[in-house]
């Protein structure tokens, strides 16, 4: 009997395998991708992105299923912009981030608060990332590569929440209720910044540039990294070499190639990222709401790909 479920491709170089797969399998190959491409061998390729002219035989655009994701992870997000303001804290997660990243946040949080007191901070814990790294990292300034303020726990339902030296206190709750609930959300690049554009939340990115060296990079070059004297000074150079040619980091940028929530990039300070935070909340957040929602398009993208294979799946029965 003649197989029917198709053979899925999602990243880009597992093409090959899908290929090698339905090749000797009989199966046929279908690719996920992002926008239009010339890739052989495969019967269907099945886009995020709207396809100029509509779908064709080939095409079939059927949306962001990025979407579908968040949704299900924040499923009652409420407006933007009410009194006082909500601002999230995504501090990424892997443990260096989270070492490095949540000392500098709790000092922008300090900043902001002197200027604005009625700001209320919530801060997202990574499904990866214990309390027990988190409350480290919070109240132990040993080994911290950029400025930052001490905080300590105390415990409060859900997780607890971090009262800083300057008495700031800043929530602990799981992601999804982080984004039901903030006006504004200030992270690092990743997935997250998919998922807020989803949601239609707006953000400010940050991309600190300080001790490049320490991020995990992907092939040879993670293994240059551990080379004794001169592999982390390549790894950094390389590092910031990719940098300066990547223009946007945050993806709304990407996806429009404009600057449509705010990055800030290079040897930051916790003063520069308080003031662009005060100067946002002066204004409606609305506008960007609307404009990161239209980026990523409309729910149901999951749903159009079930139905999609079940049909191709018919077809191939009935031949």
């Amino acid at each position: 009997m003649r197989p029917t479920c198709p053979a899925f491709s999602c990243q880009q170089g597992r093409a090959a395998l899908a290929v090698l797969l339905g090749s000797t399998t009989g199966l046929s190959t279908a690719r996920l991708r992002g926008a239009p491409a010339a890739i052989p061998r495969f019967q269907r390729i099945f886009l995020s992105d709207p396809l100029p002219g509509g779908s064709n035989g080939k095409y079939q655009v059927l949306g962001n299923m990025m979407v579908d994701a968040a949704r299900l992870r924040c499923p009652d997000r409420r407006p933007a912009q009410r009194q006082p303001p909500t601002l999230g804290i995504f501090t990424g997660s892997r443990d260096y981030m989270v070492k490095h990243m949540l000392p500098f946040f709790t000092m922008v949080a300090g900043h902001v608060s002197a200027t604005r007191p009625e700001v209320r901070w919530l801060l997202g814990k990574a499904d990866y990332v214990t309390l027990e790294m988190l409350t480290a990292s919070a109240a132990d300034p040993a080994g911290r590569l950029i400025e930052g303020e001490n905080a300590r726990w105390e415990p409060a339902p859900p997780y607890g929440r971090l009262i800083s030296d300057r008495g700031v206190v800043i929530e602990v709750l799981p992601p999804g209720e982080v984004m039901a609930r903030a006006d504004l959300i200030l992270t690092i690049p990743g997935t997250n910044t998919a998922e807020l554009t989803a949601l239609g939340i707006p953000m400010i990115v940050l991309v600190p540039t300080y001790y490049a060296e320490v991020h995990p990079m992907p092939g040879v070059l993670g293994h240059v990294g551990r080379l004794p004297i001169l592999g982390r000074y390549v790894k950094r150079a390389c590092a910031l070499a990719y940098h300066r040619h990547v223009r946007y980091h945050a993806h709304p940028n990407r996806k429009r190639r404009a600057e449509v929530v705010p990055e800030i990039s290079g040897r930051i300070t916790s003063r520069q990222v308080a003031d662009r935070v005060c100067a946002m909340l002066v204004h409606p957040l609305e506008p960007m709401e609307a404009e990161l929602a239209s980026i990523m398009g409309p729910p149901g993208a999951t749903g159009r790909l079930v139905d999609e294979v079940l049909s191709w799946m018919r077809e191939r029965i009935t031949q």
